[in-house]
Formats: structure tokens, C-alpha cells, sequence
């Protein structure tokens, strides 16, 4: 029967690459929420300086998916629906 000795070396090496590797993958995810995020922000404010409420609204939900507490983007967010709302009954144009 033949003895096999488990390669310490080479585990440890695996293992350490696979955590640098995860810590790598998130510190990349998080860059990328982070710079989406903004993105969103920005489209939004261009979107209400073009009075594009609707759309808007849109850009500041998915904003808001990212950036929970956020007061001032949910209070943004809370005028441009009231001010693309329309009452029962009424027909768009």
C-alpha cells in the first residue's frame, strides 16, 4: 500500500488564495454598487431638471434599492410621484 502525505504547503496556499480572491470579489462588488448608485443619482437630477418627473422617479427608486437611508433622495423620490400621480378616473393625455 502506498503512504500519501497530504501537501501542506499547497493547501495553504490554495486557501489563502481563495480568501484574497473572495476579499478581491467583494471589494469589487461594493466599488461597483457604490459607483451605480451615484450614477442613478445623477441620471435622476438630470432627469427633475428636465422635468422628466417620471422618469425621475424611476432612477430615484432604483437609487433608493442601493442607498436605503437616504432621506433627501426618498423625499425626492415621494414629490416626483405625487406630482406624476393621477386621480381615479381621469384619462391621460
Amino acid at each position: 500500500m502506498v503512504k500519501r502525505d497530504l501537501n501542506k504547503k499547497l493547501l495553504i496556499g490554495l486557501l489563502a488564495g481563495a480568501v484574497l480572491l473572495a476579499v478581491v470579489i467583494e471589494g469589487v462588488h461594493r466599488w461597483q454598487v457604490k459607483r451605480l448608485a451615484a450614477r442613478l443619482l445623477d441620471q435622476a437630477s438630470t432627469a427633475e431638471a428636465s422635468d422628466q418627473l417620471e422618469q425621475a422617479a424611476d432612477l430615484l427608486k432604483r437609487y433608493l434599492f442601493f442607498r436605503t437611508n437616504d432621506g433627501a433622495a426618498l423625499l425626492r423620490y415621494a414629490h416626483a410621484l405625487d406630482s406624476t400621480a393621477t386621480l381615479p378616473g381621469t384619462v391621460c393625455a
